[in-house]
């Protein structure tokens, strides 16, 4: 982001650089850590991410248009990257500690 220099499109770039990376981890321990759940446990984190999927995606569209100015982009995007990157930490956990 400090390589944006301030301008939204850069701004918005960085976000969706680090969000493919942080996407593509969630993917990778979230589909190692279904292959290492027996039933039902691995049911059970398919409902979860689900039920994760609809917060994320809910909670920061509103971010994404709140005010109608041009940060909402930025917030929104900022948001469902925190909030991808905390899930991927917390899928990695778990698949590394089954």
């Amino acid at each position: 982001m400090d390589a944006s220099d301030g301008i939204t499109v850069n701004m918005l770039n960085c976000n969706a650089t680090e969000m493919a990376q942080q996407d593509a981890r969630l993917n990778h321990f979230y589909n190692v850590a279904r292959l290492n759940l027996d039933e039902p446990l691995s049911a059970q984190l398919l409902a979860a991410q689900r039920a994760w999927i609809s917060f994320r995606d809910t909670d920061c569209g509103l971010l994404g248009i709140l005010t109608g100015g041009t940060m909402d982009a930025i917030n929104g995007s900022t948001c469902f990257l925190e909030k991808t990157r905390a899930r991927a930490d917390d899928l990695q956990w778990l698949a590394e500690s089954i």
